[in-house]
């Protein structure tokens, strides 16, 4: 795939965004476009990347387990940000369904806030059942998290700020 910007050989790069272009306006020459698909030209360079950041997303949960890449994931800077833009397009209506069954094929996390309060509560789940009750530790060092977590909890419902779901 030649970059909309490729500063290695621009003159490249702004003749594929032409091509792309008339391509969408369908005033290639018959000629030339035979041509080019022959040669394999991608006309959809978004779905291509689509596509290779789906792969990467794949790889990345049969790594890992999940879809929660972190925004700063070193192995591949882009991914993160790409599932980040799939949430936000999704939420805005601009992710087709057929994508969107993909992802939940995944079990792609949507909604990263209620991904962590599930964890939390699994962690807590897992606490009772381990100690026959949800009373932390005051001052553990491995509780810390889950007793701030619970704390919250506490004051949410307090406020009748708590789902009835939670």
């Amino acid at each position: 795939i030649v970059p909309a910007k490729w500063p290695e050989n621009p003159r490249l790069a702004q003749w594929v965004n032409t091509l792309r272009r008339d391509y969408k306006k369908e005033t290639i020459p018959e000629d030339k476009l035979i041509r080019l698909n022959e040669l394999g030209f991608l006309w959809d360079a978004k779905a291509v990347f689509w596509e290779e950041m789906f792969v990467a997303l794949t790889e990345y949960r049969e790594k890992f387990g999940d879809c929660l890449v972190p925004e700063n994931y070193p192995d591949n800077t882009e991914l993160g940000w790409w599932v980040g833009t799939q949430r936000k397009a999704r939420q805005t209506g601009q992710l087709p369904d057929e994508r969107i069954g993909r992802l939940d094929a995944l079990e792609f996390i949507w909604d990263i806030q209620d991904a962590l309060w599930l964890d939390m509560y699994r962690q807590m789940f897992n606490f009772r059942k381990k100690n026959g009750s949800c009373l932390l530790p005051k001052g553990a060092a491995d509780t810390m998290q889950l007793a701030s977590w619970a704390e919250i909890q506490r004051q949410a419902r307090i406020k009748n700020n708590l789902s009835k779901d939670k």
